[in-house]
């Protein structure tokens, strides 16, 4: 099978580091585009949208954007795509690290609050975006399954 670049799936171990930055850099667009999304809603139509409502579908695009980098490094990189979402994931749970410790003052009550927020958002981008590369490896194994079946 192909994937976007023209090069075969096959199995081999080899690290794709373009296709995880790659993901980690969808990551930071979807992430961006969240942003609006919320500036949006917030800004024009305050009174039209329940705030129980906007909470639900922001938390659901959140988990996407978590899940979807991990499927396009896999995808890109056309191998291993447990491996190559994993790795991804582990550059997005490193970047939300990273705008918690900014966002957040260091100093005072807030300390022991980013230090759970941290694993608690580090686990999910983790898990989501191997979740993701691992999605890859089953289309990738059922299109195999259905081209040697016809």
């Amino acid at each position: 099978m192909s994937n976007t670049n023209g090069n075969t799936y096959n199995a081999d171990k080899r690290i794709h580091f373009g296709a995880i930055g790659a993901g980690v850099l969808s990551f930071i667009a979807l992430y961006a585009l969240l942003d609006l999304l919320i500036l949006f809603s917030m800004a024009w139509l305050p009174e039209q949208i329940s705030k129980s409502w906007l909470y639900t579908s922001f938390k659901v695009i959140g988990l996407t954007s978590w899940a979807l980098p991990g499927f396009i490094a896999a995808r890109i990189a056309g191998q291993s795509g447990w491996l190559h979402g994993a790795l991804t994931g582990i550059g997005v749970g490193f970047l939300v690290i990273l705008s918690l410790t900014f966002t957040f003052s260091w100093d005072g009550t807030l300390h022991d609050n980013v230090r759970s927020s941290m694993l608690q958002t580090f686990l999910p981008a983790f898990s989501l975006c191997t979740a993701g590369g691992i999605l890859v490896d089953a289309l990738v194994a059922r299109r195999r399954r259905n081209q040697q079946a016809a």
